[in-house]
């Protein structure tokens, strides 16, 4: 066994994880406005690919090579959105519409958290439409009490960008 080509692509494989991964959470920086982390981010990931972009293609007689810098991207995928996730950066807008709104608004407040209720009418009668807006580790919590109160609501969710904040 050559131990040096085991090795060379063992490091090919997660150096492209790591910068894959990185480019992940330059992705969600982005986004959330965070754009010295995606800078600091960036210039890791960039780093990183050119010195294995460089090895592979000063070796392309090895396809191993090229197997492991494949593998590389498509487990940095699944790394770096595992990470995004678990790190759970920024506030998601929660929109519940449901028949039951007021008994989920009292018990979301129970927890500590903001809901304003609106009257709306739905396509088979009237329905609350609840706002929430949390940190996106807390939407499973919302979700769940949510789900107990009404099994027939309605959620939408999207990414909040805030713009000012309460005084």
């Amino acid at each position: 066994m050559d131990w040096e080509l085991i090795s060379t692509s063992l490091l090919i494989f997660l150096a492209r994880v790591t910068d894959v991964s990185l480019g992940t959470l330059i992705y969600s920086s982005v986004i959330q406005g965070r754009k010295y982390a995606a800078a600091t981010f960036g210039f890791f990931e960039v780093l990183l690919w050119i010195t294995v972009v460089s090895k592979v293609v000063t070796h392309l007689t090895s396809p191993v090579y090229s197997v492991a810098f494949a593998l590389g991207f498509a487990s940095g995928q699944l790394v770096g959105i595992s990470i995004e996730q678990w790190l759970g950066h920024g506030a998601r807008i929660i929109r519940i519409f449901s028949r039951k709104g007021l008994e989920i608004a009292k018990k979301l407040r129970s927890k500590g958290m903001a809901v304003s209720v609106f009257k709306g009418e739905g396509r088979d009668g009237p329905v609350d439409m609840l706002f929430i807006e949390t940190p996106r580790k807390n939407l499973k919590n919302v979700v769940t009490i949510a789900k107990k109160i009404d099994p027939k609501h309605f959620i939408l969710v999207d990414t909040a960008n805030v713009i000012s904040k309460r005084p």
